[in-house]
Parts: structure tokens; C-alpha cells; sequence
């Protein structure tokens, strides 16, 4: 739990935090997506389209500036590390939304005229 780092009541003794979400819920609108947080920066990887996001955190807490254009040796860099943690933990990746067939869903799937 990072609770306690969010608090302020625990420092945290880690340089890197990996968050890995690969899968639609029953609506299929939100996006699917894995981050890195490692210093100063969060890049942000999304599966179903290529709006990939890089903040510094230092200087943008509200993450209104995307970086991810003009910082592209920071995006690789951190791309690299994201990528090589989810395979070495065999991390489940998704299936774009259009693919997965309707069976496979808990609900009636959505039209793309839908959203």
C-alpha cells in the first residue's frame, strides 16, 4: 500500500513504481494502460490508441503538460523500463476492444457509435 507515502507518514524506499491495468471493464470506455513513475517523472502508456503521456511531476503536479513530444529521450528511456517490467513478469497484456468477441464480455458490447 502506498497510503502511508501518500500521507506523508512513510517515506518510500523504492525509486520506481510500476502500475499495470490491461483490461476494459464491462462498459469498455475506460483506457487501458500501464505507467511508470521514476523520479521526477510519470510516463503514462496507453494500449488502445497512441496518446502516450510523459509528466514531470517536480514541476507539473497537476499533469496539465504532456511531455511526450518534446521530451523523447526521456519517453524512450522510460518506455524501456515499462516494457522490460512487463515481461519479466509476464504481465497480461490487452486485446484491443474491437477484437475481443462479445462472448467474451459480461455485458452486450458496445458499438464504437456507442461512446
Amino acid at each position: 500500500s502506498l497510503l502511508g507515502v501518500a500521507t506523508g507518514r512513510r517515506r518510500m524506499y523504492r525509486d520506481t513504481v510500476y502500475i499495470h491495468y490491461p483490461h476494459y471493464s464491462y462498459h469498455g470506455k475506460n483506457n487501458m494502460g500501464s505507467v511508470i513513475r521514476s523520479g521526477d517523472y510519470k510516463y503514462i502508456h496507453h494500449y488502445d490508441n497512441d496518446n502516450h503521456e510523459l509528466f514531470n511531476l517536480r514541476e507539473d503536479l497537476s499533469e496539465k503538460v504532456n511531455l511526450y513530444n518534446t521530451e523523447h529521450a526521456k519517453a524512450a528511456e522510460l518506455k524501456t523500463k515499462l516494457m522490460l517490467w512487463l515481461e519479466s513478469t509476464n504481465a497480461q497484456l490487452p486485446r484491443l476492444y474491437k477484437d475481443i468477441p462479445e462472448e467474451e464480455l459480461p455485458g452486450r458490447k458496445l458499438e464504437t457509435s456507442d461512446y
